[in-house]
């Protein structure tokens, strides 16, 4: 009986293909997101900077149709655009792991700039209630961390 629950629980866990856990992840970031935290660490340096105040009361809605808004609050404006959550597989070829990492891609348009701009970032971290952004920009890395 025990072997059976083993076997049962392995394929389980086994047994999910990266599109199965690419919707768990889509699952868990549907929703509304306050950022709790920004931080920027420019390239070559050592300390990363506190930039949450620049992001103080923005949020992000996450809708299942794979549409987003993000509300600036410092520029009084909500943008509306798109999420996709993407996965990437990766090979150690010192230790022979295989590991696959998710992204997540946004892109929003500026209806008064008339600009496109987006978030192309790695999810580091992700529960139903917190998960952290990591963005690598051309001078540095922004890391936000959002609560439900």
């Amino acid at each position: 009986m025990k072997i059976g629950i083993y076997i049962l629980c392995l394929s389980v866990f086994v047994g999910c293909s990266i599109e199965d856990r690419i919707e768990n992840k889509e699952d868990k970031i549907i929703g509304l997101w306050q950022i709790d935290k920004a931080t920027f660490k420019e390239y070559g340096d050592l300390f990363k900077d506190n930039i949450s105040r620049e992001y103080r009361s923005d949020w992000f809605e996450f809708l299942p149709d794979y549409t987003v808004y993000y509300y600036d609050y410092e520029e009084n404006i909500e943008y509306e655009g798109s999420w996709e959550v993407v996965a990437e597989e990766g090979y150690d070829y010192h230790t022979g792991d295989s590991d696959v990492e998710f992204y997540l891609n946004m892109h929003f348009y500026d209806p008064i700039r008339q600009d496109v701009f987006g978030y192309y970032g790695y999810i580091s971290w992700l529960t139903k209630r917190k998960f952290t952004y990591e963005v690598a920009q051309r001078t540095g890395k922004l890391v936000i961390h959002f609560e439900k």
